[in-house]
């Protein structure tokens, strides 16, 4: 990256729309893995049951 584009960026709007999207996603993917690590055992049980039933 050069030196002109980086103090471009960090002056500019640009720089404040990457950093907000970067904390969107973070929290989206917080997100995703605190509703996976609440449900998981959940579904692992169900899968278990339903694979049961089949042998």
């Amino acid at each position: 990256m050069t030196k002109k584009r980086l103090s471009r960026i960090i002056r500019g709007e640009e720089g404040i729309t990457a950093t907000e999207y970067g904390l969107i996603g973070s929290v989206v993917v917080t997100a995703i893995l605190a509703s996976l690590l609440l449900i998981g055992p959940r579904l692992l049980t169900m899968f278990k049951t339903v694979s049961g039933c089949f042998l």
